[in-house]
């Protein structure tokens, strides 16, 4: 049997204090993978002003088969994984993972598990009754919870988790799912996307970790806003 072809895509911004953690964590899952799929990894510097782009490029020995591609300025989350997305090929499988290890990268074997019981979309749900939160600061737990909600009563779907990026989706299946947000709420809209079009959606309870390195990008009243835009397009009734 043929394998499949599967692509791990990682969005980088000023992350040289979390880069020698995340190789470490990727070595212990790339051989395993790279037993199962044809596996390659695809960094996004999205414009970092430390040596982020220095210590990927020095560390890339260390996977089988990597990527990196660079935002000559900042662009935000959303335009780094549409970046991504875009220059994907004719792999089957497409996986996001966090640089800061909030999420252990061993999930993958998690969701990869789940997607091929034949689900068009795996997330991680650390708001799943089966999921647990450490360390995580209240205002992020608080916009989480909060917009989750919110979510759940306009779409009439029971999700416990919308905003998690790690996730995996079959490759065929994620084209229509990008929008043109270029911010943190990209995230949420591809979900959104998804229980629209009614793809099979599956949650794989996890634990989501604080950082033990560097600190958040996400602007709090940047992505509230964010998703207060979402929020009205989904009352308006408008396409996604």
């Amino acid at each position: 049997m043929n394998k499949q072809k599967l692509i791990i895509i990682i969005p980088c911004y000023n992350e040289e204090e979390s880069i020698e953690q995340l190789f470490l964590e990727l070595e212990k899952i790339d051989k395993k993978l790279s037993e199962l799929y044809i596996c390659s990894f695809l960094f996004v510097d999205d414009g970092s002003t430390d040596s982020t782009h220095l210590l990927l490029s020095k560390n890339v020995a260390r996977l089988e088969s990597v990527k990196i591609i660079q935002h000559t300025v900042n662009q935000n989350l959303g335009m780094a994984l549409q970046t991504a997305i875009k220059s994907i090929t004719d792999e089957d499988l497409v996986a996001f993972l966090d640089s800061d290890c909030t999420y252990e990268p061993k999930i993958l074997f998690d969701l990869i598990d789940e997607i091929n019981k034949g689900y068009d979309l795996v997330t991680v749900s650390p708001y799943h009754p089966d999921g647990r939160v450490d360390g995580v600061p209240e205002w992020r737990l608080l916009l989480s919870k909060g917009i989750t909600l919110i979510y759940i009563i306009l779409l009439w779907k029971k999700m416990y988790t919308f905003t998690a990026m790690v996730r995996v989706i079959k490759r065929d299946k994620i084209d229509v799912l990008v929008g043109t947000r270029s911010d943190f709420a990209f995230v949420a809209e591809m979900m959104i996307s998804a229980i629209k079009r009614n793809y099979k959606i599956s949650e794989v309870p996890t634990v989501l970790k604080t950082r033990e390195f560097g600190v958040s990008k996400m602007r709090l009243m940047n992505t509230i806003y964010a998703h207060l835009e979402i929020v009205w397009k989904l009352i308006k009734r408008e396409k996604f």
